[in-house]
C-alpha cells in the first residue's frame, strides 16, 4: 500500500510554481550502522504541479515556510507579507491569516506554524520575545496569542498537543508541550490565566550548548509530532531523538549521509567554530562546513528527511537540497537523493514535495 506525507523546499520568485514530487524508497536501503557513501537515495517522480494564483493584492514574496492540509490546501507562510496563505489544490486563494504590524493577530518576523482542532498557530517576533499568534483556519479570525521563551525555531501540531521546539539557554532544554484544548480557540483556554509556553524538556546538542557561533549559524529545531511522540532534530546535528510527551527519549535515530556533505562529530564541529572565533576560518567556510535539516516528517513507520548543503557567496546564498527516507527504528535508510532545482532567480523555485514510501 502506498503511503504519502507532504514535507517543503523553501525558495522565493514569482510566479510560485509548485512541484509535487513522489519520493519512492527502493531496494537502495542500507543498514543503519553502514556506511552509505555511495548508496543511491529514494527515487524521485514528478506528479503533479500546480501554479499559485496570485493577486496584486495577495501573493507570496518571500516563503518561509509550507505544508499541506487535511484536504490539500497549500499554506504558505511569507516573510515579505508577514501573513499566511491558503491556496486550495487547484492554486487558487483561499483565505490569508494575520499581516504585518504590532498589534494583535500582526506579525513583525513571521515563522513556523502548524494546525490541528481547526486552529492554525503561527510564530511571531525574535529572540527573547516571540509569541504563537492563533486564528480560525476557516474564517481566519485571530483567536489570541501566547508567549513563548528563549530561543523557539520551530513548532508542531498534534491532535492533541502543540509541541514547540528551540534552545532554553538556562537549562539547555528543547521541548514544550500544550494541549490544544488550554491554547487560543480550545474550550479551556483563558486569556487571563494563560502562561507563557517554556521549554522545560527534552536536551539541547552539545554543540549548541558550548558554543554561541553554532547556536546562531547552525540552525535550530526541527520537528514533528503525533499524539504518542515527537520527533526533535537540530538543523546541524547528525541524529534524531524520538521523545514522549514527558520528555523522555524513548530512541536515538542517526542520519547517515551518502552524497551530502553531512555532519561532523561534535569535536570536529567546536574546532571549526573555534578556528572561526581566531579567524583561522572566515564566515563563509563555517557556513559551509556541512549539511542542515531543513525538514523532517514522518507516515507509516517511516522518517523523511530534507537537508541542505549551502555555500555563501557575499550575500548570496546557493546550494542543494536532497532527500531521504529511513525507517522510524533507524535500522534501514535510503539517504540523499538530489531534489532538482534552479539558480536563476527568475525560474519556478517553490516546490511542495510529496512523499510516498511504497510497500513491498
Amino acid at each position: 500500500m502506498d503511503t504519502e506525507q507532504a514535507t517543503t523546499i523553501r525558495h522565493s520568485s514569482r510566479p510560485l510554481f509548485v512541484a509535487k514530487l513522489a519520493v519512492l524508497g527502493g531496494a537502495a536501503f542500507v543498514a543503519g550502522q553502514s556506511v552509505a557513501a555511495q548508496l543511491a537515495g529514494p527515487s524521485l517522480i514528478l506528479e503533479d504541479s500546480v501554479i499559485l494564483q496570485e493577486t496584486s493584492q495577495v501573493y507570496v514574496g518571500q516563503p518561509v515556510e509550507m505544508f499541506l492540509g487535511d484536504d490539500g490546501s497549500i499554506f504558505v507562510i511569507d516573510g515579505f507579507s508577514n501573513s499566511v496563505v491558503r491556496f486550495d489544490e487547484m492554486g487558487r486563494i483561499v483565505e490569508t491569516y494575520g499581516r504585518h504590524g504590532g498589534g494583535p493577530g500582526e506579525f513583525s518576523y513571521i515563522g513556523a506554524g502548524g494546525f490541528a482542532q481547526r486552529v492554525l498557530g503561527v510564530l511571531d517576533g525574535r529572540p527573547p520575545r516571540q509569541q504563537v499568534e492563533f486564528f480560525d483556519l476557516e474564517s481566519g479570525r485571530h483567536l489570541g496569542a501566547v508567549e513563548t521563551s528563549d530561543i523557539v525555531t520551530a513548532l508542531a501540531a498534534g491532535q492533541r498537543r502543540l509541541w514547540v521546539g528551540g534552545i532554553d539557554t538556562d537549562k539547555w532544554k528543547a521541548l514544550a508541550s500544550r494541549p490544544w484544548r488550554t491554547l487560543p480557540g480550545g474550550r479551556s483556554w483563558s486569556s487571563a490565566r494563560s502562561a507563557t509556553v517554556e521549554l522545560d524538556r527534552g536536551a539541547v546538542p552539545s554543540p549548541y550548548v558550548e558554543s554561541e557561533m553554532i547556536r546562531w549559524m547552525g540552525g535550530g529545531a526541527r520537528l514533528h509530532a503525533s499524539d504518542r511522540d515527537v520527533l526533535l532534530g537540530f538543523a546541524a546535528s547528525p541524529f534524531l531523538l524520538r521523545v514522549d510527551p514527558d520528555g523522555d527519549v524513548l530512541d536515538t535515530i542517526p542520519l547517515l549521509a551518502a552524497k551530502r556533505r553531512g555532519v561532523p562529530s561534535e569535536d570536529e564541529m567546536l574546532k571549526t567554530a573555534n578556528k572561526h572565533q581566531t579567524e583561522e576560518l572566515s564566515y563563509e567556510e563555517v557556513f559551509s562546513a556541512w549539511s542542515s535539516l531543513m525538514n523532517l516528517s514522518r507516515s507509516s513507520g517511516f522518517v523523511f528527511t530534507i537537508h541542505q548543503d549551502s555555500e555563501l557567496h557575499g550575500q548570496q546564498v546557493s546550494g542543494r537540497l536532497y532527500a531521504s527516507s529511513l525507517k522510524e527504528d533507524g535500522t534501514e535508510q535510503c539517504p540523499d537523493t538530489a531534489i532538482p532545482t534552479s539558480d536563476d532567480p527568475s525560474a519556478c523555485t517553490g516546490q511542495v514535495v510529496k512523499v510516498r514510501r511504497r510497500g513491498s
